[in-house]
């Protein structure tokens, strides 16, 4: 039993009350949530939908490292009619929402926040879903790397490595500029991608 306990503990959340509310906000209407202490949390989770357009970068998540003076923040403009999901890993010991309607009074709000002592960050995205600029992400550095049919060599994906898409797929490096017997050729691969009337024919029989 004591295990047992010991795992709810740690998946116990709380929500924030300073930082929920489903009270409609006005013209340019401001919620200003309470700073609340997030030091025995992992993840903060807001989901919130109005039915009208909050003003640009209207919602802002504020980040304190005293509880008194925002140092700094995450600011997203939210849609019209749309729920959104955001995920954070607290950057501060503090932090709190703000939130600024748009140009048109609310006739519908909820606003909720969940503080977990354990969790992840997943996606508030369908896959067929649009994205957009306003919408919560990771961001990721990667390294692509492609095969060059030699199996013990790998190029980093660029310009002349790029990635195969498939077999009929043609790129810079497979046009034959040496040997093309067309007339008036300038030698420049572009050529052939800037005069759509421009026809390329090799004879070398190891083409």
């Amino acid at each position: 039993m004591s295990l047992i306990r010991e795992f709810e503990s740690i998946n116990n959340g709380l929500v924030s009350a300073g930082n929920t509310t489903t009270a409609n906000l006005g013209i340019s209407g401001v919620f200003t949530g309470s700073f609340e202490d997030s030091i025995s949390y992992n993840t903060i989770t807001i989901g919130l939908k109005a039915d009208v357009a909050s003003e640009v970068d209207g919602l802002s998540v504020e980040w304190s490292d005293d509880g008194i003076t925002t140092v700094q923040s995450d600011v997203f403009t939210i849609p019209a009619g749309v729920g959104k999901v955001f995920t954070f890993s607290p950057a501060n010991r503090y932090f709190r929402i703000v939130y600024t309607n748009g140009t048109t009074g609310q006739t519908s709000f909820t606003l909720q926040t969940i503080l977990k002592k354990g969790g992840f960050k997943p996606s508030s995205h369908r896959v067929s879903d649009s994205i957009t600029t306003e919408d919560d992400a990771t961001l990721t550095t990667s390294v692509l790397k492609v095969g060059t049919g030699d199996p013990t060599v790998f190029d980093n994906v660029d310009a002349n490595h790029p990635m195969p898409v498939d077999i009929d797929s043609i790129y810079k490096t497979d046009v034959d500029t040496v040997n093309s017997d067309i007339g008036g050729f300038s030698g420049v691969s572009t050529d052939f991608f800037d005069d759509l009337f421009t026809v390329s024919e090799n004879t070398t029989t190891d083409n």
